[in-house]
């Protein structure tokens, strides 16, 4: 990660919606039918708490999931399809949200989750490729983001409110700590160095 370009703001957060963001191409592999289910329990459960969720990416479930968001009562008004962004404005979409939200079948190593966490964004997401890791769940350090098993709708919508009713110091605490993870680890130039290490022990 460009941990330049992908980077907090710096400015001081003014009070707006709670916004949830998903960055991921509109395929079926992405989840994304199963997230709307999930927010729509999300709505069931929290019928007064205000939020939203940017759905950035395109692909051919667009008119389906477009048309099912409009067509439910409870996600009508809630969810956003922004379609294609850029890679470089990808940063100042990720500073206008909250928390990133992941519903892949499966992943080897997320890239809009380590961008969305170098921009300080806690994140959901499914036991899939290294979320496990960037997790950090079973180590005494802050934890990065939450993690949910079950694919249901109701228990992915449960992990949604615990992360909209988070007290929002720790939730700022979870940001700055997954920042922290992608500069130590995942950040582009220490990548480099460690490549061109390991080719030149390769090649002597």
């Amino acid at each position: 990660v460009d941990t330049g370009m992908f980077s907090p703001s710096g400015a001081h957060p003014s009070p707006r919606l709670f916004t949830f963001v998903t960055a991921a191409s509109l395929l079926p592999v992405k989840g994304h039918r199963m997230l709307l289910r999930a927010f729509s329990n999300l709505r069931a459960k929290a019928p007064d708490d205000a939020f939203r969720w940017l759905v950035v990416g395109d692909g051919p479930l667009r008119a389906e999931l477009t048309q099912t968001a409009v067509s439910s009562r409870r996600l009508r008004g809630y969810v956003s399809f922004v379609g294609e962004v850029s890679h470089d404005r990808l940063p100042e979409v990720y500073r206008s949200a909250d928390a990133f939200v992941l519903g892949s079948l499966h992943e080897a190593q997320c890239m809009a989750v380590l961008e969305a966490m170098a921009c300080d964004l806690p994140w959901i997401g499914p036991r899939v490729g290294a979320l496990d890791d960037l997790a950090r769940l079973d180590t005494d350090e802050t934890p990065t983001g939450m993690l949910f098993s079950a694919r249901k709708p109701d228990l992915v919508g449960d992990v949604l409110l615990r992360m909209l009713r988070a007290d929002p110091h720790q939730r700022g605490e979870w940001g700055r700590q997954a920042r922290r993870r992608v500069v130590r680890e995942y950040e582009l130039e220490e990548q480099t160095d460690r490549l061109v290490g390991l080719l030149r022990e390769l090649t002597g």
